[in-house]
């Protein structure tokens, strides 16, 4: 669900055009499911396969014709153990020059660790891609099984060649690592050293006068010891003879040797090593730069102009080495643009320029000469973070006229993909330096995403505002979902660019490929206030807002027909299931899922070093059943649960396989580790019929040799404990929402959730009295919330505090017997002095004249008086400033249990049972509660079995807030209708389950939940989301709460937009307006 939205995150910034179009594939699934037709799917599935596939191989290929000089594990000649150490230490590298090796090794390695990481998020959408169309019945199941066939043995998916090659250069550096170490402790004379490394090329040639002269830079007695060397019989490789002396006269900063060498090296016809010199040394300089800063040392600017008169040499001698691409297509300038030296860029510029006088087009199509990746000196500047350079390369360019016709486009195209690459990392100056270069700011890539498009998606407003100044087309929309910028910033709940965009007319109404506006998404995803400021509604709906709300009704969800069914919830009264979530749901915390010790990850070279790395879980007892997750984890990864069936739930043990992944013929990966993790132990020190609410976990993974730790894995996990009710039918459902479409009217709490208002006379919530009220007054049936005391009792009570006892305490912390003593104690004892047909008149007309002999007197004030000072006192009347079912704020109805609730109303009077259980933030965030509550089980089990105490023909459904608790419903009984409750994003809890409308209906789905319950307010700023969850839910039962459905104007929209259920406060004026809607369609009609 989230993966498509944060898939951009993970990708490589440079490379974002060729990963797979994860959108345009999810919605051509959806569009040829629909036609019955998956061809069009099956054949571009496996096009994007294999596109992904060639650019990870032919990637790969110019990454390897790098390490041909990496030692190979198996076949080498020499053991790379001996000979990489003797080599760096007795051969004279200095420490400069071994830097240098090490470097390149390294930078080799991220570079493959890139790749690696780019095959490893392009597996992942394929494979998201894949369990979308197996989860589609048995047609998706078929289809899945063949387009999974085509990612086996992919290069990308496998990545066997790129693991082996970083292993050996893995091993490579640390050879070199060692190396430097014996450079530091036992330094080499420079004698000893060029004596090594020309004994290397050949032992008879006479190395100390060679060394003598090139310290001395004694030019005519250098020529001629080179010439009795190259001119004689010896056979020797001239290329590595001179590249040697080369590398010492550098190293002696002697001019004089290097002019002697490159004109006699070209004398002989031997000047291939000049380029690699060439290139060695713009790099050490660019390297020595950057790591100073651009404040180069006096032998560093030596070197730099040292480099300066080589070039010079070069013209001299009539070598065009500057323009002559390399093995890898680049020329000297690539080198120094990425190296991101301003100084030897201008260097290498200015000498590019002398040689080319008379051709300056010359030079600016070396500025955009791609090499084998594609990329030329402008986009390596920029792609490795020198906007200096950048600068430079720009002005260079744009200071000589251009001849060719062609270039300015491909100039072009080269500023549009550097504009791209600025927004999309969000690199604010590079944007502010194209566009006064007049780069087109409505430029696309190979998705249609424009800058305005990615600088809205990633909520930069200096970015957004910058491009909307420089002419940005506001309402230009991307290819593959038809999404324009503000919908992509209302959807990621980006409020202040939203409104930003909005300031500059963005198009509220445009509607994406699905017909959804930037509302309908900011709803669907939870940005409440956000839809607010976008529909322009504040606190009331006018009645022209409801006129425009409802004519964005494309198909009124009552018009569809939905097979909703009965869910077919997997419920065992034998077994129990253990429900496991790897990372936590607390979307607070932000420790990662998995963490690896970094004895696993300092020496690797990757960026995602956890991606070698890959997590198998399973339960021991229950045979079978193991899931394997790729790390690193991605950010929607703990919202995935992983179930395992045992028998007995306590003597369970949840373990933990961290593998690492391995090259080798017929085996991918190696078990190193292993966490295991006794459930019932977290049980202990607590009364088993509680728990704590705070459900993380961790668990050490210890290596499986040494007993060595490894890392640590975060988990959650709760148990389903089996639980045997009657066989008995389904409720009948026609009761809670009809088939038809048609609104059910829901009393809040019966009559409604008793509010400080003066508009009406409110009898006390949750009362037997409230109940028959809402019933009275044509609610089709009404709401409740349950509770257990500390004997275990089901009441019926809301507030998680029971502030009347006077301090803050907890429902579950206080006797049935407490409990009804608070009641009890603001009982109007003048009942006692009403005759019976007088109590039997109030039964039946609970709000008629008769209650008014019930309202308070001046001496019930009094008796008042000592029970409000205690409460006055509490939390929840701190917070709120008043109480319900209070005498003398409200008509006060006894406290009722849940089983004198199901015995005295009448069988007619449907139910929606909420079972009040907390999530953590609800608990100690918002009601300032000890993070202890009830064991779910047990929780559960006893609303559960009180029901079917009093089983009978009653239409009940079962509804809770808590994840937790809607699981363990689903998994324990079929007969009622399970609801999950969400507030759709106007609170904020931390579960993440509980954060959106979204989220809900996935969560429902997840666990085959009937229906969802939620705050209003998405349902009444985006209609047409009605339709889309029960299309989503293949028929899910809608219901809503809130402000808006107290509002006429609420209650008209979400009944015409086809909401099953409108749980309400004003019981009489929701009935009415539903009534007034009927009659208006029958004259309609």
């Amino acid at each position: 669900m989230k993966f498509g939205r944060d898939y951009h995150k993970s990708q490589i910034a440079e490379w974002a055009d060729a990963y797979v179009n994860y959108a345009a594939l999810k919605r051509l699934w959806k569009d040829c499911r629909a036609k019955n037709d998956v061809r069009e799917f099956v054949v571009s599935f496996s096009s994007a396969v294999e596109s992904v596939n060639l650019f990870y191989c032919s990637t790969q290929a110019t990454l390897l014709s790098n390490v041909s000089s990496i030692p190979r594990r198996q076949g080498s000649d020499q053991d790379p153990d001996a000979e990489f150490p003797s080599h760096f230490a007795c051969d004279g590298l200095s420490s400069c020059e071994s830097r240098h090796k090490k470097r390149v090794f390294v930078k080799l390695a991220e570079e493959l660790g890139r790749l690696r990481w780019y095959g490893h998020v392009n597996t992942d959408a394929f494979e998201r891609l894949i369990r979308k169309v197996r989860s589609s019945g048995a047609v998706g199941s078929s289809i899945s099984t063949r387009i999974e066939g085509s990612l086996y043995g992919k290069e990308f998916k496998t990545q066997y060649q790129s693991l082996k090659v970083l292993g050996d250069l893995q091993q490579t550096i640390a050879l070199i690592t060692q190396a430097q170490e014996n450079i530091a402790t036992s330094p080499c004379s420079a004698h000893k050293g060029f004596q090594g490394r020309l004994a290397r090329v050949d032992s008879s040639i006479p190395a100390l006068p060679l060394l003598y002269d090139l310290d001395r830079g004694e030019p005519l007695d250098l020529e001629k010891l080179i010439d009795n060397a190259c001119g004689g019989q010896l056979a020797f490789s001239r290329g590595q003879f001179f590249k040697v002396l080369f590398q010492y006269s550098i190293r002696f900063s002697s001019r004089a040797s290097v002019d002697v060498i490159i004109s006699r090296a070209h004398a002989y016809d031997s000047v291939g090593w000049i380029e690699s010199c060439l290139r060695d040394v713009i790099v050490e300089l660019c390297w020595t730069a950057s790591e100073k800063g651009e404040v180069l040392s006096t032998r560093d600017r030596l070197s730099s102009s040292l480099l300066a008169h080589l070039l010079d040499r070069l013209i001299v001698e009539g070598l065009d080495l500057l323009f002559k691409p390399d093995d890898f297509g680049q020329i000297p300038l690539h080198y120094a643009c990425e190296g991101g030296s301003v100084g030897i860029c201008e260097l290498v510029l200015k000498f590019m320029t002398t040689w080319r006088q008379s051709d300056r087009a010359a030079v600016q199509s070396a500025i955009l000469l791609e090499d084998s990746q594609k990329r030329n000196p402008l986009q390596l500047s920029l792609f490795s973070g020198h906007l200096d350079v950048t600068k430079t390369l720009i002005h260079f360019y744009n200071e000589a006229s251009l001849d060719i016709s062609d270039v300015p486009s491909q100039l072009g195209r080269a500023y549009n993909e550097l504009l791209l690459f600025a927004a999309r990392t969000r690199f604010s100056e590079a944007v502010a330096c194209l566009l006064d270069f007049d780069v087109d700011v409505n430029c696309s890539d190979a998705f249609g995403q424009t800058p305005l498009y990615l600088a809205a998606r990633s909520g930069n407003m200096t970015l957004v505002e910058l491009l909307l100044r420089h002419g940005a087309l506001v309402d230009k929309a991307e290819i593959a979902k038809g999404w324009s910028p503000l919908i992509i910033a209302s959807s990621e709940g980006n409020s202040d660019v939203a409104k930003m965009l909005l300031k500059h007319r963005a198009q509220v109404e445009h509607r994406d490929c699905a017909g959804w506006s930037a509302i309908d998404h900011a709803c669907y995803r939870g940005h409440i206030s956000l839809s607010k400021a976008l529909s322009g509604v504040a606190e009331g709906l006018a009645a022209e807002q409801v006129e425009q709300l409802q004519d964005k009704l494309q198909a009124p969800a009552k018009q569809k027909a939905f097979n909703r069914g009965q869910p077919s919830r997997n419920c065992s009264a034998t077994e129990s299931n253990i429900i496991v979530n790897i990372g936590s749901l607390d979307s607070s915390d932000t420790a990662p899922a998995v963490s690896l010790s970094s004895n696993l990850t300092k020496n690797a070279l990757d960026i995602h070093p956890e991606s070698l790395f890959s997590l198998d879980i399973w339960v021991a007892g229950a045979p079978g059943l193991r899931y394997t997750v790729r790390l690193p984890l991605l950010k929607d990864a703990p919202n995935t649960p992983y179930t395992f069936t045992v028998p007995n739930a306590m003597d369970a043990k949840l373990v933990f396989n961290l593998f690492r992944a391995v090259p080798l013929d017929g085996e991918d990966r190696n078990l190193i580790g292993r966490g295991m993790s006794l459930l019932d132990s977290f049980k202990k020190g607590v009364d088993m019929k509680r728990e704590s609410i705070s459900r993380d976990f961790s668990v050490a993974i210890m290596s499986t040799d040494r007993l060595e730790y490894l890392g640590t894995v975060v988990f959650s996990f709760i148990i389903s404990t089996p639980l045997t009710l009657p066989s008995t039918p389904p409720v009948n459902t026609e009761t809670l929402w009809s088939e038809n479409g048609h609104s059910k009217i829901v009393g809040h709490r019966g009559l409604g959730q008793n509010l400080p208002t003066p508009r009406r006379l409110q009898v006390g919530e949750n009362t037997i009295e409230s109940f028959l009220s809402a019933a009275h007054l044509g609610a089709s049936y009404v709401e409740e919330n349950v509770q257990l005391t500390k004997d275990h009792v089901p009441v019926v009570y809301h507030d998680f505090l029971v502030s009347e006892v006077g301090i803050d305490a907890p429902m579950q912390d206080i006797t049935f017997e407490q409990f009804m003593h608070i009641s009890n104690e603001q009982s109007d004892q003048r009942l006692s002095t009403i005759s019976l047909e007088e109590k039997k008149g109030i039964s039946q007309h609970p709000l008629s004249r008769k209650t008014r002999r019930l309202s308070l007197s001046s001496a019930d004030t009094v008796q008042m008086g000592p029970f409000m000072s205690r409460i006055k006192h509490t939390f929840d009347y701190n917070s709120r400033g008043f109480k319900g079912n209070i005498r003398g704020d409200f008509i006060n109805g006894k406290f009722v249990t849940l089983e004198q609730l199901l015995r005295k109303l009448p069988q007619d009077i449907a139910l929606d049972i909420e079972l009040k259980y907390p999530i953590f933030s609800e608990a100690t965030d918002d009601w300032k509660m000890d993070p202890f509550f009830v064991e779910a089980n047990f929780f559960t089990d006893s609303s559960l079995q009180c029901l079917a105490q009093n089983i009978s023909g009653r239409a009940i459904l079962l509804s809770s807030f808590s994840p937790e608790i809607c699981i363990l419903l689903a998994r324990k009984q079929s007969r009622w209708p399970i609801f999950f409750g969400t507030d759709s994003g106007n609170w904020q809890p931390t579960d993440v389950r509980a954060t959106s409308l979204q989220e809900a209906v996935s969560f429902a789905n997840m666990w085959e939940l009937d229906g969802i319950v939620l705050a209003s307010e998405p349902f009444v700023f985006a209609p047409q989301l009605v339709g889309y969850v029960k299309g989503k839910g293949k028929g899910m039962v809608t219901a809503t709460y809130g402000e808006f459905n107290d509002q006429v104007e609420g209650v008209k929209i979400q009944a015409v937009a086809g909401v099953d259920a409108i749980i309400v406060n004003d019981v009489r004026k929701a009935v009415e307006t539903l009534a007034a809607i009927s009659t208006k369609n029958q004259k309609d009609v």
